[in-house]
């Protein structure tokens, strides 16, 4: 059974890793990796510039949610658990392992975890809207290599996720039923395991919690700071290819960013890796005409200066939290 257990969680990583490994092999490893190494090094370092502007408006925008319910941390915590919880997330099929940050803050600071999961859960409905809301309008200006009825199609998958999730969690039989669904894909994780009897008490809290977000004050900021970070998701992408000496209009990068990350999700694969890239390249190799190696050479700076950076800031404060 153990075995079993281990092939399910290694399986999606093996298949992440064999998908982009098949878009660089047949992008020609070799001509990926001469463009890997004549990347102009002040395009990446502006690219990481921006990643730790976008990390710290995330981590505030996590912090305001967390400060409205009264949980009120010091924000060097709230900034180690965010990095650990979304590395956990990243490197989660679909980004699955979100809650987990709620299961960090009860362990380390005593925070109810049904009263800290709603801020979680509103970052995420911000972040879907603010994709949507994108890769919605700006397909209306790309060139028609990507049919439009496929992008609306992923965007109406996950208008329905964001419809049940809404509707999950606004009452507090509903809100019962999630959180059994919540323990049942994570009873691996010996500590959410062991809150099953708690579950009828937390949905209660969950759903009162949840109430309490649907101040249009507090929507509005939340969702100012995410349209912000996925503006900043977008200049990442421009960089990444001005490194490789290639100009590609903002507006194509920017609604390319949003559509190869929810194809990613949808793939279920960890972090979408392989996937996403595979989605921009074909992308940008049909219209700017690019060699595939430019195109998987930018799509993987763009992933250093962005998913792997948060991997490595993530990695590095599980190892201090696990101190603590």
């Amino acid at each position: 059974m153990k075995a079993v257990e281990r092939m399910k969680r290694i399986l999606p990583i093996l298949l992440s890793v064999g998908l982009l490994g098949a878009v660089i092999y047949f992008s020609d490893a070799r001509s990926v990796a001469s463009a890997l190494r004549s990347a102009d090094m002040r395009f990446v370092a502006a690219g990481l510039t921006l990643w730790a502007v976008g990390v710290a408006l995330r981590i505030e925008r996590w912090n305001a949610l967390l400060k409205h319910v009264r949980i009120v941390l010091p924000f060097r915590d709230v900034a180690t658990t965010f990095l650990a919880g979304f590395y956990l997330s990243n490197i989660t099929p679909g980004k699955a392992g979100d809650p987990i940050r709620a299961v960090m803050l009860k362990r380390t600071q005593g925070v109810s975890f049904s009263q800290a999961l709603p801020s979680i859960i509103i970052e995420r409905m911000a972040d879907l809207l603010a994709m949507m809301s994108i890769a919605s309008v700006g397909i209306l200006f790309l060139p028609p290599v990507i049919p439009k009825r496929y992008v609306y199609g992923i965007v109406a998958v996950f208008a329905t996720i964001l419809f049940v999730i809404v509707l999950a969690v606004s009452s507090q039989r509903r809100a019962q039923t999630f959180l059994r669904i919540v323990h049942r894909v994570f009873s691996f994780v010996p500590k959410i395991r062991s809150l099953e009897s708690r579950i009828g008490s937390s949905s209660v809290k969950i759903t009162e919690s949840f109430a309490s977000y649907r101040s249009p004050r507090v929507l509005a900021k939340t969702f100012a700071i995410t349209a912000v970070l996925w503006f900043l998701e977008g200049g990442i992408g421009v960089l990444a290819f001005k490194a490789i000496g290639v100009d590609v209009p903002y507006l194509w990068v920017l609604t390319m960013v949003p559509i190869a990350t929810l194809a990613g999700v949808l793939s279920l694969l960890p972090g979408g890796i392989g996937s996403s890239e595979l989605v921009g390249v074909v992308f940008f190799v049909t219209v700017l005409g690019i060699t595939p190696a430019q195109a998987t050479a930018a799509a993987l700076l763009a992933r250093l200066m962005s998913y792997w950076m948060y991997v490595l800031a993530g990695s590095l404060s599980m190892g201090v939290m696990k101190r603590i």
